[in-house]
């Protein structure tokens, strides 16, 4: 999971990095790492994400039910739920905080406002989670006595 999440950052990264100074008519260094945050924000999404995966893989050890009940969380479940509970509690659904440390970067295309910094709370609330899904995918390990 861990050189999984690294090999992510260090990716986009590059691509990024290529891509502004192919595409940018500035090329200073501040400009090129004036947004590093959210690739911190990437990684620990990325590991949250890959942490609740081998949780569900752990608990079911089938992997083709593993991936129809990540999918079906995804989906069905938790947009059901967080159309159910008050916005307040929604947001700290584990996928909807994971969601909500990188939103969707197409806005700008539709008059929308951009994101423009990862806000601390939802990276705290996604490192929790991921520390919750480790934690569980470890006692789950530990009472089958593998």
């Amino acid at each position: 999971m861990l050189l999984l999440s690294i090999f992510s950052v260090v990716f986009v990264f590059v691509l990024g990095l290529i891509l502004g100074l192919l595409n940018s008519s500035d090329t200073s260094i501040n400009i090129i790492f004036s947004k590093t945050e959210f690739l911190l924000a990437h990684f620990i999404q990325v590991f949250t994400y890959l942490s609740f995966a081998v949780f569900i893989s752990i608990l079911l050890k089938k992997a083709g039910l593993s991936i129809a009940l990540f999918l079906l969380y995804w989906f069905p479940v938790e947009p059901i739920i967080s159309f159910i509970l008050p916005h307040k509690i929604a947001v700290y659904l584990p996928l909807k905080s994971m969601n909500n440390l990188i939103q969707f970067p197409f806005k700008q295309y539709i008059n929308l406002p951009v994101q423009e910094s990862v806000a601390c709370s939802d990276i705290i609330i996604t490192i929790i989670y991921a520390a919750i899904f480790i934690c569980l995918t470890y006692l789950v390990l530990k009472k089958r006595d593998l």
